[in-house]
Order: C-alpha cells, then structure tokens, then sequence
C-alpha cells in the first residue's frame, strides 16, 4: 500500500521534539524516548518504505545501532532508495549521524 504524502510550505508548522516522537512512536509503533534516537536511520528508512514499499531494502538496515558506522551505513541504504524513488535530495550523513536531529 502507498501513501501519498503532501508537503507545501503553507501546510507546514513546527513541531515540536514531543510531537515528533509522539508521531514517529505513533506511524511506527515504536517506542523511542528521545529525539537523537532518529539519528541511527532506521526509522527514517521505515518511513519512507511505508511510502514507496519495496524500495528500501530494509534487510541492510541496522537497528539499535551501538557504532557510528551502522549508522552512515543506515543513511547510505535510505539515499539510495531516494534515488530509486526519484527523491533529488542529498542526506547529510554527517551531520545527522552526530547530531540525530536539529
């Protein structure tokens, strides 16, 4: 099942770091406590294969990442299903993998 996802600018607010928990624990029946959780990419790897199914290849993806290195591998396997989406956006690996969220 696709879902189709619409952003525009007049349709966006801030949210804050409870709200984005609440709705990633939410859509993905998770249980994470903190925002820099979301900093191993696995659960942005689910979100976008709740969107386009089949096009991450989630078996790559490390979950509970202990070393930064899963983590880029994460990023790595979430950018290349950009690219098979027709997703023209460059993920900053660094910076996310560091920081988790800003």
């Amino acid at each position: 099942m696709t879902i189709n996802v619409i952003y525009s600018p007049g349709n966006a607010y801030h949210m804050s770091r409870k709200e984005i928990i609440e709705w990633v624990n939410d859509t993905l029946f998770t249980n994470i406590v903190k925002i820099g959780d979301l900093g191993e990419g696995s659960h942005y790897c689910q979100l976008l294969d709740m969107i386009f199914p089949d096009i991450v290849q989630m078996r790559k993806v490390k979950w509970n990442c202990k070393h930064e290195i899963d983590k880029i591998k994460n990023y790595k396997v979430l950018q290349e299903a950009f690219k098979y989406a027709d997703i023209d956006k460059i993920i900053p690996i660094n910076d996310l993998t560091k920081t988790g969220y800003r």
